[in-house]
């Protein structure tokens, strides 16, 4: 049987939102960034609103997606690669922007300056990592990838509603 070759496209489509996750998670802990204190309560509310909105969006995308009755979607869904890969789509924007709410929730609800004198992470040339240091970086790639997952759904969705 021969191999099947997948475009380099649909490669990058299925993995550019953790690529960019992780290059922000990356860039802002080389920049050292933490949650501002006077502003942390306010990020992390609105954070939480807008990642329900994103579930509540998605869950409706995901009804109409199963509603569309053209040619184009009876293709895609005849194709067990591309429809497994649409499904997929869905569940990572989901359970992404499901992480962000309770990560952002956990964060609303905790001090974490209270936690300064915890370690956690390597031990290797850079010293110990305190729990406050990675907080920040983690919520920045949550947050991107959540957005990232979403904005490739949209894109899906409005492609399939140009193509009926």
């Amino acid at each position: 049987m021969g191999k099947v070759r997948v475009p380099v496209a649909r490669i990058w489509e299925k993995f550019y939102p953790v690529f960019f996750a992780l290059l922000a998670a990356a860039t802002a802990w080389h920049l050292d960034l933490v949650f501002e204190d006077t502003k942390v309560t306010n990020q992390l509310s609105s954070t939480i609103n807008v990642s329900a909105i994103l579930m509540g969006f998605l869950g409706t995308a995901k009804a109409m997606l199963l509603s569309f009755n053209s040619r184009q979607y009876q293709a895609i869904r005849a194709n067990k690669y591309l429809w497994s890969m649409l499904l997929s789509y869905f569940s990572q924007a989901m359970l992404a922007a499901l992480s962000l709410c309770i990560f952002s929730l956990v964060l609303f609800s905790v001090d974490p300056s209270k936690y300064k004198g915890w370690n956690v992470g390597p031990y290797w040339s850079i010293g110990p990592v305190h729990v406050s240091e990675a907080l920040l970086p983690i919520w920045i790639g949550l947050s991107t990838f959540a957005f990232l997952a979403f904005f490739r759904i949209l894109r899906v969705i409005f492609g399939l509603l140009k193509a009926s």
